[in-house]
């Protein structure tokens, strides 16, 4: 975890990737809704009116569509706004992403008290589009309830967005009738020892095979095509390790669905 530098790099990489992914596809939206606005017609139109004298139809025609264009296109600015603050979010997800790595180079850890619910949905938001919307996120409300955790905030909200598209994209190979389910719990444990938030997310995607599950920790094992997507639980455990926490799976098998298990240490005041 601190001497890998490479694979740190690596690992940076890829959850800016993850972030960048939502982003790219809002922009490329946003670029064709704006494309396909009437502007050209609506220019034509206010010269049209602003010329010679029009016959009373063609003129009450111009200012309908006029009236309806404007609509149209308040509609759109309004669409805008909010697709461009959802923009602006996720870009200051990424400089908190980059920004971290200038800490990688310190001995010292930054951590601090979060919660867990806010934190997960927070990763939520950070799915890309066609994963969360394939999905059914539940949040069990004993979540709320749970004690804050000592985390590193930006690190623990890239290994949650890992873990919640992982199990989106499980859902989506066993090719569930949409939407899929992952559902997360928590409870607190240790009683007799440092004590810890225990996390399950739980999904009801296509499972892993007894073979796999010994390896899905491991540098660069991967079950998808792309050939980085495999760095992301291998840098989840390392992360979580280094935070004196721990990160296992659980699965009966293919078909059968996955629980991630993740534990955090308690803050402690």
């Amino acid at each position: 975890y601190y001497s890998g530098s490479a694979e740190m790099a690596s690992g940076i990489l890829h959850n800016v990737r993850n972030c960048l992914t939502p982003l790219v596809v809002q922009i490329d939206v946003l670029t064709e809704k704006v494309r396909r606005a009437p502007l050209n017609n609506v220019e034509r139109a206010v010269a049209e009116l602003s010329g010679r004298a029009l016959d009373r139809e063609r003129e009450t025609a111009l200012n309908r569509y006029l009236r309806i264009g404007s609509d149209h296109m308040l509609t759109l600015l309004k669409h805008t706004d909010h697709q461009l603050q959802e923009i602006s979010q996720q870009v200051a997800y990424i400089e908190e992403i980059l920004s971290q790595q200038e800490k990688f180079t310190h001995p010292d850890r930054v951590v601090e008290p979060l919660r867990i619910q806010g934190t997960m949905e927070e990763a939520a938001m950070l799915m890309p589009r066609d994963l969360c919307s394939a999905v059914s996120i539940d949040i069990l409300p004993e979540i709320a309830q749970l004690p804050a955790v000592s985390a590193e905030r930006i690190v623990l909200i890239q290994i949650f967005t890992n873990l919640l598209n992982n199990a989106a994209e499980s859902i989506l190979r066993k090719g569930c009738p949409p939407p899929g389910t992952i559902r997360i719990s928590g409870e607190v444990e240790g009683q007799d020892g440092p004590r810890m938030v225990h996390l399950k997310v739980r999904d009801n995607g296509d499972g892993i095979d007894g073979d796999s599950l010994k390896s899905i920790f491991s540098g660069g094992f991967s079950r998808k095509k792309s050939p980085l997507s495999g760095i992301g639980l291998h840098w989840c455990g390392n992360v979580l390790s280094a935070m004196n926490g721990m990160l296992y799976a659980e699965s009966d098998g293919i078909g059968q669905g996955a629980c991630f298990h993740v534990k955090i240490p308690l803050h402690e005041t």
